[in-house]
């Protein structure tokens, strides 16, 4: 009867470990980028070393609590492993979407650079709108 209960629990570190690697993955796509959630917020506004903190904390003590949960509670591995595998989910699914907005941002940014590497201007900049209109 005791390695019953075991498997649900090797499940649930299983777990833990996907979340905390989808939480670091999920840092590494915000770090330096601007931050909409004002809990993860540095002083310039973006993400940084007090969003990581704020992340990793949370988290971590997400985990803790199970942990200490499931020392009195094994039945609840698998209701824990569930809640684990939907966060690692959310994060996961963040940082696809911060990578993906990164990639976009880069070929618009590629477009805008000449071969040199130096930053040109888009046409409208370079004549007046005046001579636009006119060479039509």
């Amino acid at each position: 009867m005791k390695s019953a209960n075991k498997y649900p629990k090797k499940i649930w570190w299983v777990t833990v470990a996907a979340v905390v690697g989808a939480t670091l993955l999920d840092a590494r796509s915000s770090w330096g980028k601007p931050e909409l959630n004002p809990l993860l917020r540095g002083p310039n506004a973006r993400f940084g070393g007090t969003g990581l903190a704020v992340k990793i904390g949370a988290v971590g003590g997400s985990c803790t609590l199970q942990w200490l949960a499931l020392r009195k509670h094994p039945e609840l591995a698998s209701r824990f492993s569930g809640i684990n595998g939907g966060l690692t989910s959310l994060f996961a699914g963040v940082a696809w979407r911060n990578e993906i907005q990164s990639q976009a941002l880069r070929q618009r940014t590629a477009r805008l650079l000449h071969p040199d590497g130096q930053l040109q201007q888009p046409l409208f900049l370079i004549r007046p709108p005046d001579e636009l209109h006119a060479s039509r």
